[in-house]
């Protein structure tokens, strides 16, 4: 009995080319798959200037939240604002939550609204000066709440 030839003499030469050529590109197909899942690395310039603008922002926040509590307390005029936390909502919105004393119940409903009317505005204000927003820019919001966390009052977004 005649032995057989393999499968791949069988075909003639060009077959061979197709398959090999098909089969290079469904290896590329895959290979291109998995590389495409892997995040590209930004250039480094682009890295440096993207740490630089962030630490400047940070510096700005941080000014800020410094200046929060004692500011308030000296600009409105009352000894009324405890503490504050500022949180950062998208790119430069900003929330802040002042924690006031039990001097609010003792005052009336028109003083409160004009306390927080005017930490809303001086916030707002505070923003401008340290260039984390525009005076066009959607103005920030205030929240008071009371030293149990009990939320009194806000004002804004």
């Amino acid at each position: 009995m005649p032995k057989k030839k393999p499968l791949f003499m069988c075909a003639s030469w060009w077959i061979w080319v197709i398959i090999a050529i098909s089969g290079l590109g469904i290896l590329g197909s895959i290979s291109s798959y998995f590389n495409s899942n892997k995040k590209a690395s930004p250039p480094q310039t682009q890295l440096t200037i993207q740490n630089t603008v962030d630490q400047e922002m940070e510096q700005k926040v941080e000014k800020l939240r410094a200046d929060i509590v004692n500011s308030f307390n000296e600009t409105l005029g009352m000894n009324i604002f405890i503490k504050s936390n500022l949180e950062l909502i998208g790119d430069n919105y900003f929330i802040i939550t002042l924690t006031v004393n039990d001097k609010w119940y003792s005052l009336k409903e028109y003083q409160q609204e004009r306390l927080l009317e005017d930490a809303w505005q001086y916030f707002n204000l505070l923003g401008v000066k340290y260039d984390l927003r525009k005076p066009e820019d959607m103005p920030w919001k205030v929240i008071f709440i009371d030293t149990y966390e009990k939320e009194l009052a806000k004002k804004g977004w």
